[in-house]
């Protein structure tokens, strides 16, 4: 997801400044994407590092949204001394609800809304055992995206993530979930076809 709002934010914000936070072996190809800096999230002073930079940092978006990665993204966004008392003048959107935040985030930064692939659809879902009404705004949002991702692509102004055809059809989708299970997948997504093995 990180890719395809990196690339978005580009095309949206041409001359916008946009730092990204990732593992190292993946600093490359965000920048060739649009990123104007790249940090190390797993790097004990990566806040101190964005603060470096001087950049008043008021919109974000965490699509990890697991553990601490949205308290650190909030406080990447703090001024240098990172002090700030207005609340939610700066803005985090989250992949994840709330809830599953790790830490306590700055109050001068606003992390409760959040998004997630379901609501692109337009109707009610469950996630994580819980009830969510259908969000019209979000399939509009979608619907408008997706009409003008195909020539986005045949323009090259988009690039889509890396994918790993892996052998079988649905029948060994369980094997792939192992894969990912095992943290063997990074940057990339698995993929399978309907109809079965095919020598590829």
């Amino acid at each position: 997801m990180g890719m395809h709002a990196l690339q978005q934010a580009r095309i949206d914000h041409p001359k916008t400044f946009i730092i990204a936070l990732a593992s190292q072996r993946h600093h490359g190809m965000l920048r060739k994407l649009g990123a104007d800096e790249v940090f190390d999230y797993s790097s004990t002073s990566v806040v101190e590092e964005v603060r470096k930079l001087g950049k008043d940092v008021r919109r974000g978006i965490d699509c990890h949204s697991e553990g601490r990665s949205s308290v650190i993204a909030a406080e990447c966004m703090l001024p240098n001394d990172g002090l700030e008392t207005a609340k939610g003048q700066r803005r985090l959107i989250r992949t994840l609800p709330p809830g599953m935040i790790s830490g306590t985030v700055p109050q001068s930064v606003r992390a409760d809304e959040w998004i997630v692939s379901y609501t692109a659809l337009g109707k009610p879902f469950w996630f994580l055992f819980k009830y969510y009404s259908a969000r019209p705004e979000d399939y509009k949002s979608a619907s408008n995206y997706l009409k003008d991702l195909t020539r986005l692509l045949e323009e090259e102004k988009v690039v889509p993530v890396p994918h790993r055809l892996m052998p079988g059809g649905l029948g060994d989708i369980g094997k792939g979930f192992e894969v990912i299970r095992g943290r063997m997948v990074r940057g990339e997504k698995l993929v399978y076809r309907v109809a079965g093995e095919v020598n590829v």
